[in-house]
């Protein structure tokens, strides 16, 4: 017997970038690809949430204090400029990412800078950008920890890391370490800032994505194991839903009509007899 019980999680993604001199000319190609990931976003159907934070403070930069799915290509260009901010002078937390993860955070509450940045209930991704090793001092374990109090489930914090790769560093970057251990801990991917641009931040797309269940948005849900057919019984919230829904056996999943996708937060549970299992009394 298969049961399948999902939370829908959507993820708030913030990126912690470091932006003193020597990461002038890897600024540049960020921003000129950083629409690509809220494009593979929009085309997987998740329902995100996404910035950039460089100052001390840890405040988003410019008029929007995140992009989503309603923000057009152009306006994801402007706001990801604005939060950058290259023209400004960069301060003493430029290389800490824990530490400006931590500002921004605790600045997404009612009445702080960063207000609506963190929904209750989201997964957050944290992608982290350097060419120098992550200087926050303390152990990364400690960090994350402290992280992790943001979010409901520990598990929902998931960090990723564009830098120096571990343990010997490229070209001129110097080993992300504390960044990539902390991917490590919480399963997220680690990406060369020695790498071509364009590729790094479809990897970091498609990191967000695989670790969104693939129904937060789609409405789409994948079975473990092959089910028989007619034992399938699909509830959202405890309620059994009999229509609204069908099986796809080419690709083993149950795909919800388009005004029948369950809201973030629902729980969709699947249950079905498994292929092959004996159901004889």
């Amino acid at each position: 017997w298969g049961i399948r019980s999902i939370v829908l999680v959507p993820p708030d993604v913030i990126f912690a970038i470091d932006k003193s001199t020597s990461m002038q000319e890897e600024l540049g190609l960020l921003i000129d690809y950083f629409d690509r990931i809220p494009s593979k976003l929009n085309s997987a159907g998740i329902n995100y949430r996404l910035a950039a934070v460089v100052d001390d403070d840890g405040c988003v930069n410019g008029p929007s204090p995140y992009v989503d799915s309603t923000f057009s290509q152009a306006d994801i260009t402007t706001a990801i400029t604005n939060m950058v901010d290259l023209s400004g002078a960069y301060g003493s937390n430029a290389e800490k990412a824990f530490t400006l993860w931590d500002a921004a955070l605790s600045d997404s509450a009612t009445a702080g800078c960063n207000e609506g940045l963190v929904r209750p209930g989201a997964a957050l991704h944290l992608i982290g950008v350097s060419d120098e090793g992550e200087q926050s001092g303390g152990h990364y374990g400690t960090w994350l920890t402290l992280l992790q109090s943001y979010v409901g489930d520990p598990t929902d914090l998931v960090v990723h890391g564009m830098g120096g790769d571990y343990p010997d560093g490229c070209g001129t970057a110097t080993a992300y370490t504390g960044v990539y251990a902390a991917t490590v801990a919480t399963g997220g991917a680690f990406v060369s800032i020695c790498n071509d641009m364009s590729t790094n931040m479809d990897m970091l797309a498609d990191a967000v994505i695989d670790a969104t269940d693939i129904g937060a948005g789609t409405g789409s849900f994948r079975l473990s194991e092959d089910p028989v057919v007619h034992s399938i019984d699909v509830s959202v919230d405890g309620v059994p839903m009999a229509t609204g829904w069908s099986y796809n056996p080419t690709t083993n999943q149950i795909d919800f009509e388009r005004d029948q996708i369950p809201l973030d937060g629902s729980t969709v549970t699947i249950e079905y007899i498994i292929v092959g299992e004996c159901t004889a009394a």
